[in-house]
């Protein structure tokens, strides 16, 4: 290391010194451990050394205002006399790794003020060494969407660091949403958010998207914007049927034809109309599929609801799920990528239903309205 001389000796001196320190502590920073630890769990803070463990001292500092005293052992035993008492009772050393020069300390209970940098001095009677570690402070981020006419909202609690919440939509809207987000600091100091936006009502088949994302992580929510059509028509049991509306008029139409498929319009059969929904009608009727537009992948959690009441529960890419009491007698399988089938639907199971399917960045809501023509069959309609 160049310390420049300059005429006055002290002067030169004391500029050799501040340019010594400071190099030092950039060394430091740049040689900083970075840890990241999820709020209220429990949490490692490495730190080790060489040499004899005999007469080990060491020293765990926070490197925050008043560097408060984290933890320390020397003479064979922790003194913990002067500990801070933010750190009482949540802290402790591998003592039985402590020959094999692990001196980490574990941290429970990780609180967001336990976020900063942390010093571990060790000292034997052949070694020194200083160590700084730097923890982050997070939470798993968790979001919810819900509607009630045409406002949606976009919530989510307890989180930290700060998220921010953003609107998208699938496909692209050419009309700007007015939408209003706030935010909430808690005691503890994590966040809660609250985002709600005004959706057309004029466009249909489309998929309403809050991204909730802080500096560590981001979790989306999506709803397909849900129309309700009351229809009475008679099926025949081996007609593929296609819900049709017109552009011109926006009537809605039956049309049966089985080249109508894939929701899309019907070239020279009926060019002013395009296809909301396909419902393909088979069988007696007794057992009916309701599907779940998912992901490519098998998800990690499933909720299927009717009426906002659950129907059943799956976590996990197993098979396994939990059905409530009521359907019990209705539900028959559920498919890898969610789609529910049941049995034996009466009238009273008209209605709306709900697919709540998640991954482990995105979730995305589903409507489904089932319509029962008495005597007739089933209708089925996504949104």
């Amino acid at each position: 290391m160049t310390c420049y001389r300059i005429s006055i000796t002290r002067i030169g001196s004391t500029m050799c010194l501040v340019i010594v320190m400071f190099l030092w502590i950039l060394t430091i920073s740049r040689g900083d451990t970075e840890v990241s630890c999820v709020f209220m769990t429990t949490c490692i803070l490495p730190c080790t050394f060489q040499g004899n463990t005999r007469g080990v001292y060491i020293h765990w500092m926070h490197l925050s205002e008043g560097h408060p005293l984290v933890y320390l052992y020397y003479g064979n035993k922790d003194q913990l006399r002067t500990q801070d008492q933010q750190f009482r009772s949540r802290t402790s050393l591998f003592q039985d790794q402590l020959s094999k020069g692990n001196a980490s300390l574990q941290l429970t209970g990780v609180q967001v003020q336990d976020e900063g940098r942390y010093s571990c001095y060790i000292s034997t009677i052949n070694t020194e060494k200083d160590s700084f570690i730097n923890l982050k402070v997070h939470t798993p981020v968790k979001v919810s969407i819900q509607h009630a006419g045409n406002r949606i909202t976009c919530s989510s609690e307890g989180i930290y660091p700060k998220p921010e919440l953003t609107w998208s939509t699938r496909p692209p809207s050419k009309v700007s949403f007015k939408n209003t987000t706030t935010v909430e600091q808690t005691k503890q100091q994590l966040y809660n958010i609250n985002g709600s936006l005004i959706a057309s009502l004029n466009e249909s088949d489309r998929v309403y998207s809050c991204t909730m994302s802080t500096q560590r992580n981001w979790r989306r929510a999506s709803l397909r914007q849900l129309r309700e059509y009351d229809l009475s028509y008679e099926l025949g049991n081996e007609v593929e049927s296609c819900l049709l509306l017109n552009t011109e008029t926006h009537a809605l139409d039956l049309h049966r034809s089985t080249s109508c498929v894939g929701c899309s319009s019907i070239p020279g059969i009926c060019s002013t109309f395009f296809c909301v929904v396909s419902a393909s009608v088979t069988g007696s009727f007794t057992e009916t599929t309701i599907p779940c537009p998912s992901f490519n992948t098998s998800p990690t959690s499933l909720i299927w609801r009717f009426l906002n009441r659950a129907i059943l529960e799956k976590t996990g890419s197993g098979s396994n799920y939990t059905v409530s009491k009521e359907w019990k007698q209705h539900v028959k399988a559920v498919s890898e990528l969610g789609s529910l089938t049941l049995l034996g639907l009466s009238s009273e199971k008209e209605g709306i239903y709900t697919c709540e399917i998640s991954n482990v960045e995105e979730m995305l809501i589903n409507y489904t309205i089932i319509r029962i023509s008495q005597g007739k069959g089933i209708y089925v309609a996504s949104f």
